[in-house]
């Protein structure tokens, strides 16, 4: 839920009522009071009572509308169906923090002024939050909010089907936004910018281009490459909003919370250990969670510890140096390659698509300096088989350390050979 969103609408109206000399003073200390009294947690939100908010020193008939209004804000609208781990609120959400403030600021003011919200294009790798923050915007407008694909427009037709079935005041979340067809983009213009709905009518002689009125709509648009969108269409998106790779504190914000839903306690070591095979990616985390979970519910354990983890990274296929199957397949073909290859040549070795080696295998691979894209095609900087030598030689030196690399704080990446050409 939003506590800042829910003291402006309940308390701010009080407070001047009254002649309270600091308003935005004493919203901020209650703000505080019911971070403290627990309402940020779904079941002590649903559950609350005016009683739970008596250090606020409200008066009784306040509290009843603030606990009333808690507990309806803590009820989640558009959440996908099973995804008991999403955030619904921009409170429970992780990051992104300027762009939270833009967005309560901007939902705040279209609801002075009873308009929809600007439209908004979210950019950025996958799995960094794009549908929740989507979802977490249609909770704190207080709107039902359209689930759709951009491969779902694949013409003028789909489009303004689509826009037909839409009403004034909708959330329409269009995910891979980039996939729609260009006649389906170039349909949408008008009614982005005009509320207009370009129709072609069928008359004597011939047919007429006209328009005819489209619902007042805020439309989020969420895409991994924004280059592939018609630039007119881009630009009609008045927020545009680049998600960046989480750091390892908001990881570990957003792994302690989801081991609170999903019923039991990680160890520091533990919690450590796995985010660091995640990838800054919170999609991922989320996925092991569940897998551990799985373990602590078949176990009848409510703490789970590092070597748990690291079980779990092996079943997952992880090796040694930290890296999955297809990426260790990668490294081994570029080396096969001499060092140097093209991406369609990796393709062609792998027996996977260009586009699907670019967005799931090859981030990682050039984040972690093993890869550098080049005018030749893919170079390696850092050989498996020195990498290996590396890992066996601090191990013997250090029977302590973990024989993972990517916990170490010196990484024996930071070493490897460049290849000789």
């Amino acid at each position: 839920m939003s506590i800042q969103r829910v003291c402006e609408e309940t308390i701010r109206p009080y407070l001047v009522s009254v002649g309270e000399t600091d308003v935005n003073a004493r919203l901020s200390t209650i703000e505080t009071q019911l971070i403290m009294a627990g309402v940020l947690l779904p079941a002590v939100a649903a559950e609350l009572q005016p009683e739970d908010l008596k250090e606020t020193g409200l008066p009784v008939p306040i509290l009843r509308q603030l606990a009333k209004a808690i507990r309806e804000d803590s009820l989640p609208r558009g959440t996908l169906d099973g995804d008991q781990l999403r955030p619904h609120s921009f409170d429970q959400v992780v990051g992104h923090n300027h762009f939270k403030q833009l967005m309560l600021r901007a939902l705040l003011a279209t609801k002075m002024q009873a308009t929809p919200m600007a439209h908004i294009l979210l950019t950025g790798p996958r799995g960094l939050g794009k549908t929740t923050l989507a979802l977490a915007i249609a909770h704190e407008a207080e709107k039902e909010i359209k689930l759709l694909n951009g491969s779902q427009f694949r013409s003028a037709t789909d489009a303004s089907t689509q826009v037909l079935t839409w009403k004034d005041g909708d959330i329409i979340f269009i995910d891979e936004i980039h996939g729609m067809h260009r006649s389906a983009q170039e349909t949408l213009y008008s009614v982005l910018e005009d509320h207009r709905l370009p129709i072609t009518e069928k008359q004597r002689g011939g047919r007429v281009q006209t328009s005819v009125p489209a619902p007042r709509v805020t439309i989020i648009g969420a895409t991994t490459n924004p280059a592939k969108m018609l630039v007119p269409f881009r630009n009609r998106f008045t927020t545009a909003y680049l998600l960046s790779f989480y750091t390892e504190a908001e990881m570990k914000q957003i792994a302690m919370r989801s081991c609170r839903v999903l019923g039991f306690r990680l160890s520091e070591e533990g919690l450590t250990y796995l985010i660091h095979h995640c990838r800054d990616n919170p999609r991922t985390l989320n996925g092991f969670l569940m897998q551990l979970s799985y373990q602590a519910t078949t176990e009848r354990r409510s703490d789970l510890h590092a070597q748990d983890v690291r079980f779990l990274m092996e079943l997952n296929g992880f090796d040694v140096l930290g890296l999955q199957p297809f990426e260790h397949t990668y490294l081994e073909t570029l080396e096969r390659q001499g060092g140097t290859a093209s991406l369609a040549t990796l393709a062609s070795a792998m027996d996977m698509e260009a586009s699907e080696i670019e967005a799931s295998v090859e981030p990682w691979l050039i984040r972690q300096g093993w890869v550098d894209k080049t005018s030749r095609g893919r170079r390696l900087k850092r050989t498996l088989s020195f990498a290996l030598q590396q890992t066996e030689t601090t191990d013997l030196e250090d029977d302590e350390a973990p024989t993972d690399p990517c916990i170490r704080p010196s990484s024996v990446l930071t070493s490897l050979p460049q290849p000789s050409h």
